[in-house]
């Protein structure tokens, strides 16, 4: 008796994920028994799973993180937000689609890291690539990058990631054009183009 159409179906998307042959999946798919088509199926699902958790491992890794933050029990009591922008949207990460960025200001304390932090946590699990630097370690990278005759290949790394995240510009000396000032008491995101 042939596999029904649905556990087919699984077996061509559960390889398809695995970068297999269509053709070799319909054939294979169609060929076996229920009990072995079924087998097939939860086989290259796992495998396909397998895979996702190494891409995501891979890029939290990469990612640079100080410490792993999750929105988990995340206080958004005292988060204001920008006209048009809410909890969704940020957790949805659309203003990466819409290559928007993002600002978080705030008082030292009121969770702007913590925030960016599982802002990148989320990417990576959704297997976007995201990067986190702080201001201070970024400039040193990129002035060691450029005084050891490397830096069109560390900004070309850079650039690969969806969601960069660059921490504590407050702290950095700045220059009247680059200064990020507050005066706000909670983290707020605002957005503009990228």
């Amino acid at each position: 008796m042939p596999a029904s159409a649905e556990l087919s179906r699984r077996v061509v998307e559960a390889g398809r994920r695995c970068s297999l042959t269509v053709s070799v999946l319909r054939e294979w798919a169609g060929a076996g028994s229920p009990k072995q088509v079924e087998y097939l199926a939860s086989y290259l699902e796992a495998e396909a799973a397998s895979r996702d958790a190494s891409k995501r491992a891979s890029l939290l890794r990469r990612c640079g993180l100080p410490a792993p933050k999750t929105f988990d029990g995340y206080d958004w009591s005292a988060v204001s937000w920008p006209e048009g922008l809410g909890r969704d949207d940020l957790l949805s990460l659309a203003f990466l689609e819409r290559r928007e960025d993002l600002v978080l200001m705030g008082d030292v304390g009121t969770g702007k890291t913590h925030m960016a932090s599982a802002l990148c946590q989320l990417a990576c699990d959704r297997k976007t690539e995201a990067r986190f630097f702080t201001a201070s370690s970024l400039v040193m990278r990129l002035r060691r990058a450029r005084e050891e005759g490397r830096l069109d290949r560390e900004m070309s790394q850079m650039a690969r990631a969806r969601l960069p995240v660059i921490d504590e510009l407050g702290f950095c000396r700045s220059t009247p054009t680059a200064r990020v000032s507050s005066s706000r008491s909670s983290p707020t995101p605002t957005r503009g183009r990228a």
